[in-house]
């Protein structure tokens, strides 16, 4: 199983402006990743290395996988349009 770890930004802003079905489902994902950190849907960024992103409805959750240390952080959780600009 890998370790979910959350960054401190995403606490503090992107998973506080979610609406809270969709925070649900966020956790849900989230959780998942410990499990499998490359489900079914799941896409690398162009131009990152190990950065993927899951859907959540219209939400964006972006992540990096290090295998070697079996961790898996979360980078950013915002809606689709946004979430690209920083990544």
């Amino acid at each position: 199983m890998y370790k979910v770890e959350i960054h401190k930004n995403v606490l503090k802003k992107d998973m506080k402006k979610l609406p809270p079905n969709i925070r649900k489902a966020v956790i849900k994902k989230i959780e998942e990743l410990e499990k499998n950190p490359r489900p079914n849907g799941y896409k690398a960024l162009k131009g990152h290395q190990n950065t993927f992103r899951i859907r959540v409805g219209s939400y964006r959750i972006i992540y990096n996988i290090n295998d070697k240390k079996v961790t898996v952080l979360i980078i950013a959780v915002k809606p689709r349009g946004n979430v690209y600009n920083n990544y």
